[in-house]
C-alpha cells in the first residue's frame, strides 16, 4: 500500500499508513525502514533518524538501514556518522552477497 501511494506522489497518505502500521507493530522492520527513508528524502532527516536506527536494530544483518543512514547523516552534516554507517553498510552488503 505504501509503495502505491509513493508512486502516485501521495506521500502524506503513505506516511500516515506507515505511522498506523508502526502504532500497531512498532517492531515492523519494513515500516521503520521505509518511513525513515521517506522522511529523509522529503527533507526531514532529524525525524528519519529514529526509524532508520530502529530498523538497523531490528535486522542487524541488513545493510539497507545503514546505507540509508549515510544519506540521513550527510544531510545533517554529520560526516563521521555517515562514514561509520557507510563502512557498516558495505561490510554487511559484502557479508550478505556470499
Amino acid at each position: 500500500m505504501q509503495s502505491a501511494y509513493a508512486r502516485q506522489d501521495r506521500t502524506k497518505d503513505a506516511q500516515r499508513q506507515l505511522e498506523t502500521t508502526l502504532n500497531l507493530e512498532p517492531e515492523n522492520y519494513r515500516a521503520n525502514l521505509v518511513l525513515g527513508r521517506m522522511l529523509t528524502l522529503h527533507g526531514k532527516p532529524v525525524l528519519a533518524l529514529p526509524y532508520l536506527k530502529k530498523a538497523a536494530l531490528l535486522q542487524p544483518g541488513a545493510p539497507d538501514p545503514h546505507l540509508f543512514l549515510v544519506d540521513t547523516f550527510a544531510r545533517l552534516g554529520q560526516k563521521a556518522n555517515a562514514r561509520r554507517e557507510q563502512a557498516e553498510g558495505q561490510r554487511l552488503r559484502g557479508t550478505n552477497e556470499r
